[in-house]
């Protein structure tokens, strides 16, 4: 996907990141994992033994809820430990303007 664009919330992987799926006329539609910049949402537990941080489960159902199966407009900010940073807004419909999934 490009460093920007528009796409629709396939998933959320937790209170802080989303997956979106682009569009394409030929083979399997891009995926980008975004990460809402200057968001910090608790963790939630990988792997076996570990434990899920406070309200982990409760951010990420809040956002999935907020989001999911939306079309967004999207822009990456950067990558860092193989993460990909950026913003998402959701798209307003004709005459409104449109809300930032993370406002800041």
């Amino acid at each position: 996907m490009a460093q920007q664009g528009h796409a629709t919330v396939k998933g959320a992987l937790s209170g802080d990141t989303l997956l979106l799926v682009g569009t394409s006329a030929t083979g399997p539609p891009p995926e980008i994992q975004l990460t809402l910049s200057g968001v910090a949402a608790p963790r939630l537990a990988r792997g076996s033994g570990a434990s899920d941080e406070p309200f982990a489960w409760a951010a990420r159902d809040y956002l999935r809820r907020l989001a999911l199966g939306k079309a967004v407009s999207f822009r990456v900010d950067g990558t860092s430990g193989g993460r990909t940073f950026g913003a998402a807004w959701l798209r307003a419909g004709a005459g409104q303007e449109p809300e930032a999934l993370a406002p800041l």
